[in-house]
């Protein structure tokens, strides 16, 4: 599983399983990107879609494989613009002060606990 809050990650998995994936630099990100999707978009889409996905890599493949996939219907603009429409549904979603994922962890030790 990967998340961008670390509360969420909390909430789900103890802190010391955690693995912590660092944004890439532009140009990294722009080779992986190229790499997973080969020669489909400009330099110009890839570079907005990477600085729209953070540099992450996880995220940075998931599109170059999702929109590979979906080549010749789909292309990296039209990912970008869906991007762009699900990411302020998400801010607001997210917006909220607090961590209800810290609750889901603590159910599910106390139902998934070995039996002794």
């Amino acid at each position: 599983m990967t998340s961008r809050g670390r509360c969420i990650g909390s909430g789900l998995v103890e802190d010391n399983d955690i693995i912590p994936v660092e944004p890439m630099k532009g140009s990294q990100a722009i080779a992986l990107f190229e790499k997973n999707l080969g020669g489909q978009a400009t330099r110009e889409e890839i570079h907005r879609l990477t600085s729209a996905l953070d540099f992450m890599p996880p995220a940075i493949v998931q599109a170059a494989l999702y929109i590979k996939q979906m080549i010749p219907r789909y292309s990296v603009k039209q990912y970008i613009d869906d991007f762009s429409k699900s990411d302020r549904k998400n801010v607001a979603l997210f917006g909220h002060k607090g961590c209800p994922y810290e609750e889901m962890r603590r159910r599910r030790t106390r139902f998934f606990s070995p039996c002794k």
